[in-house]
């Protein structure tokens, strides 16, 4: 990953790489710093093949460490800050030389329990190391206390980077491909979450098939609004790739999709890759009239209605943006994309085709191909894939299948179909897929589609609601969020909704209750939170 990205900058050293709390940082910088993390990291004694585990969000220390713990040949494991203390200690355990860097303001939540486990050394580091002096001065005001150095376990930044010196002699830098140069852990939205080992080779091929996609349109210093966070594979790949393409990075270091209209009004940035949330966020808040200047809108990591898409485009074309909402699909197992709407291959509704290099095809359940516009498992193959999940034999045998040819495939769990022009379409999730108690099957985004085409509904979201008489089975149950607008009863609402889908739908396939909410809760990375609705569903 390190050499990929150098060597495509390696004549552009002027050029801006991180835009990042007020200052500018070079590509010439960005190397210098990553060189001088490598010393830093070799000389407290991580080593090929060590773990690195961070609690951190985005900030330009933590795309330096993740470079250079890669020309060392280490191990970068992304925890999410935000999990429980109990479960990043689930995913510390199990592994004999470890460190850890942490950013100061999570220490208060997680020090205790790094300080009682066998960690070689735990780095604390700064969110504004790299900010403007402003920055710095405020938040000197405000930082945790830290323990002891007991036994030099614990290393503040300064102690940590130290002086610069040449080493290079000293250090073994690892130039081969690794085959888990980075791991991310899968949602777990629908369950626990699984560490994905990511390679090094896979993390080159889905920048460089972004590029051949065009994403970035091959302009160098573009602005690209990096906003989704550094612990799931759709935010590394956002650093990668638009490091890969030269652009200037844009850190929101701590995202709030709340002032997301603030973020596009401050930087005008080019390109932007988001979750569906976001834009419809964005094309509701009513303060943006100008979107000129934007060339790549992405929506990834969840669903997206044929109405919602509509919406979005009708907002760009109002405020002079001549591209349209650009819709992909991929999973944490294949370095978060796999399929794209690339360029002029962007029909309403479908995720798109292929990345270059990537097949898709969908299968039943016994794993034979189906035939076109059947509706299927999903199942992807080419140089992305994961290598496995880590510590987790049994869930990477029932990820993979491998056909007559001997090509391996990664089984996606998503319905899909392909049309005859190779164009993707994603029913639903099948681990979203609602049984109900007479054994019928029905899939949410179905009829999530069906009552999103009202004019007056802004989001509906169906999950499975047990019935308290009997044993096995749901029903399906819709949450609807209203129009800001709309200010009639809900109960003709309701009607008007039970009348549609009666009119676009077989009985069993339907809505059995409609429940009105003033918004759909999300994920910590902006997917609908479907464990919490279902909770929510039983107090109804």
């Amino acid at each position: 990953m390190y050499r990929y990205v150098y060597e495509k900058n390696i004549n552009y050293s002027h050029d801006d790489a991180l835009l990042y709390l007020g200052k500018h940082i070079t590509y010439g910088q960005l190397f210098e710093n990553i060189n001088h993390m490598a010393e830093a990291f070799w000389k407290i004694g991580v080593r090929k093949g060590d773990f690195v585990f961070f609690l951190s969000i985005t900030t330009p220390e933590l795309i330096y460490s993740i470079y250079a713990l890669n020309r060392i040949g280490a191990v970068v494991n992304m925890l999410e800050p935000r999990n429980n203390v109990e479960r990043v200690q689930g995913f510390l355990s199990g592994t004999k030389r470890k460190f850890v860097v942490i950013l100061e303001p999570f220490w208060n939540k997680f020090g205790n329990m790094l300080m009682q486990e066998n960690i070689e050394k735990i780095v604390l580091f700064s969110p504004v190391s790299s900010a403007s002096c402003s920055f710095r001065i405020a938040y000197s005001f405000k930082r945790p206390s830290f323990p002891q150095n007991e036994l030099g376990k614990v290393l503040k930044w300064n102690e940590f980077i130290g002086p610069k010196y040449d080493c290079d002699g000293e250090i073994d830098f690892y130039d081969e491909p690794s085959e888990k140069a980075i791991i991310v852990y899968t949602s777990g939205t629908t369950g626990i979450p699984k560490g994905a080992m990511l390679s090094d080779s896979a993390w080159n091929n889905v920048a460089e098939m972004s590029m051949l996609a065009g994403i970035g349109n091959g302009v160098r210093q573009d602005k690209f609004l990096l906003i989704m966070p550094p612990f799931i594979a759709y935010g590394i790949l956002g650093i990668h790739a638009a490091l890969a393409m030269g652009k200037q990075i844009v850190i929101i270091p701590q995202f709030k999709p709340e002032l997301f209209h603030e973020y596009v009004l401050k930087h005008k940035p080019n390109h932007i890759l988001g979750v569906p949330t976001h834009w419809e966020n964005l094309a509701r808040c009513g303060k943006i009239k100008d979107l000129s200047f934007l060339k790549t809108a992405i929506a990834g990591g969840d669903k997206m209605s044929v109405e919602t898409e509509e919406k979005l485009n009708a907002f760009f074309e109002q405020t002079g943006c001549t591209v349209k909402m650009k819709k992909g699909y991929g999973m944490t197992e294949l370095c978060s994309a796999a399929v794209f709407s690339m360029n002029e291959c962007n029909r309403k509704g479908s995720v798109g085709v292929p990345f270059i290099g990537n097949n898709v095809k969908v299968t039943d359940e016994y794993g034979n191909e189906l035939r076109t516009g059947e509706k299927g498992e999903l199942c992807v193959s080419g140089p992305t894939l994961l290598t496995g999940y880590y510590g987790n034999d049994l869930e990477t045998r029932n990820i993979f299948s491998e056909d007559s040819n001997g090509t391996k495939w990664v089984k996606t769990g998503d319905i899909a179909y392909i049309d005859e022009d190779g164009f993707v379409y994603i029913v639903d999730r099948k681990k979203r897929m609602i049984i109900r108690p007479d054994g019928h099957n029905v899939f949410p985004r179905i009829i999530e589609n069906v009552i999103t085409s009202h004019p007056i509904v802004f989001r509906c979201v169906v999950v499975g609601k047990k019935d308290k008489n009997v044993t096995n089975g749901k029903w399906p149950v819709a949450f609807v969020v209203k129009d800001d607008e709309y200010n009639s009863d809900e109960e003709s609402l309701r009607k008007a909704l039970n009348d549609l889908m009666h009119e676009r739908l077989p009985e069993r396939d339907k809505a059995e209750e409609i429940y009105f909410i003033d918004k759909i809760p999300l994920t910590q990375v902006g997917k609908e939170d479907y464990q919490l609705l279902e909770r929510m569903a039983e107090n109804f």
